[in-house]
């Protein structure tokens, strides 16, 4: 049978429109899958480890109020060091309910996170025995005491808070490469 041009014309056309509704679809599911990367890396993962920093620049903050409560000679100076540390206690204790209630990605750092948490714990109560040593003005007790069994802890913590961190980094990088992307010819 033979065809006319109408009909030829016809043809090439919808063949060219079933072209473009299948590229736009290929299309929209690529960008679905863009989407998705993203919304993780900016809801999860940027978030995950500014929260990480916090408590990385808590933890250190606290560590130097513990040494600044000890050199002071006054009273009065380390009752408002102490008012700063039991502040910043409390800051972290959020910082660490708020991200397990909302930024927890897997069981990996679920496991990360619980020992986060409690080498910090343990930090807390190892290192609260200095305090009554310094307000006696017995520096060199005191000192004994925080760089004891409770140096160890913060050291601990330190190396978890990185993995931590390193653990949502690669997270991160990880999501970038699930990216689909098509590789355009270099000129």
């Amino acid at each position: 049978m033979k065809m006319n041009l109408l009909n030829k014309l016809v043809g090439s056309f919808l063949i060219i429109i079933l072209m473009m509704v299948g590229l736009g679809i290929f299309a929209l599911s690529q960008l679905s899958s863009v989407n998705e990367s993203t919304l993780f890396i900016g809801q999860n993962t940027v978030p995950s480890i500014t929260t990480i920093d916090q408590i990385q620049f808590k933890v250190d903050f606290y560590r130097q109020q513990q040494l600044l409560h000890v050199i002071s000679t006054s009273t009065s100076e380390m009752d408002e060091i102490q008012i700063t540390m039991d502040n910043t206690e409390t800051e972290l204790d959020t910082l660490f309910n708020r991200y397990k209630s909302t930024l927890i990605s897997n069981n990996e750092e679920q496991v990360i996170f619980d020992s986060c948490k409690t080498t910090w714990q343990k930090y807390v109560v190892q290192s609260k025995l200095f305090i009554e040593l310094s307000h006696s003005l017995e520096t060199d007790k005191a000192m004994t005491m925080l760089h004891g069994e409770s140096i160890k802890s913060f050291d601990q913590l330190k190396v978890n808070l990185q993995d931590w961190r390193t653990l949502n980094q690669q997270l991160a990088n990880d999501a970038i490469d699930n990216v689909p992307y098509i590789a355009l010819p270099k000129n």
